[in-house]
């Protein structure tokens, strides 16, 4: 098995070490750039290898390949509010309680 950490104290990277504890990769950094997060909330990893983690404030799936270099940014389900929950990534779907917002409500 392989842990994810998701590390927002060091940079937003996210760091992958085998079931013994052996530090495997490390992928991403605190920016707005490809392959950067500025507000990563849950993580994923498929068996391909690819990362992914969703980035709350780019309203993005962030992903990385198996080597740790960036993919493309999902941004088609752009949620319209604030994930206000663990958010659960599987390769390209989030699932998560998203509060909406509007002048008068919030509502979930």
């Amino acid at each position: 098995g392989v842990i994810a950490v998701l590390d927002r104290d060091n940079g937003n990277r996210i760091v992958l070490f085998d079931s013994l504890g052996k530090h495997l990769r490390t992928a991403g950094a605190r920016g707005a750039g490809p392959g950067e997060t500025e507000f990563p909330v849950g993580i994923s990893l498929d068996a391909r290898g690819v990362l992914a983690t969703l980035d709350n404030a780019k309203a993005a799936i962030v992903r990385w390949d198996a080597n740790g270099a960036p993919l493309p940014e999902l941004k088609d389900f752009a949620p319209r509010g604030r994930v206000s929950s663990r958010a659960v990534v599987r390769g390209d779907t989030v699932y998560a309680v998203v509060e909406q917002f509007d002048s008068l409500r919030t509502t979930r």
